[in-house]
């Protein structure tokens, strides 16, 4: 499966007219504006990294995909540059980020076939001590009960990298050392 936005496949097929008889005759697929696959269907995550390429996946989605929950979540938690326009999308939570911090700790993991650009491990755990007061009870618990599991994967230099950059971060290490590691 190859997907597409408008400007690709225009380039890939040479004019707006072929990209049209394409779709009538089922060869392309309109997935929605701007987006365009050689399937009928295309997994949402693919189709969001595909239409916001700088965005950074986090929150419950990146706990989700990081195998910390089995909880599916309801909407796909993307963080952004502060200033990016908004994305108007129901099924996407925008997290505005600062430029500054935006890009620590992000890397790229393949899930199931798609390049998913994300959070590590390390900078999620730091997301989940500074907003655990916004998170179900039951969701925390759960999420800290399976990085008390992998707590030899962490890497710990990371972690201390981390609390001397973000916002809370000294005060955040402490209460994960306390009650993670």
């Amino acid at each position: 499966m190859t997907l597409y936005t408008y400007r690709e496949a225009l380039e890939e097929y040479g004019s707006r007219s072929v990209v049209l008889s394409l779709v009538s005759n089922e060869e392309l697929f309109h997935l929605q504006r701007n987006l365009y696959s050689t399937n009928p269907y295309a997994d949402r995550i693919a189709q969001i990294m595909k239409m916001y390429p700088q965005s950074i996946v986090t929150g419950h989605t990146a706990f989700y995909i990081h195998g910390l929950t089995d909880k599916v979540p309801a909407r796909i938690d993307l963080a952004t540059q502060r200033n990016s326009t908004k994305i108007r999308d129901s099924e996407i939570k925008q997290h505005f980020v600062s430029r500054k911090l935006l890009d620590i700790g992000s890397t790229i993991i393949d899930h199931d076939g798609i390049k998913v650009r994300i959070y590590c491990l390390e900078m999620m755990l730091f997301y989940l001590v500074h907003n655990d007061g916004k998170l179900p009870v039951d969701l925390f618990k759960e999420i800290i009960k399976s990085y008390r599991k992998q707590s030899g994967k962490l890497n710990y230099s990371e972690l201390q990298r981390y609390s001397n950059v973000l916002p809370g971060g000294r005060r955040n290490l402490e209460r994960i050392v306390m009650e993670i590691l």
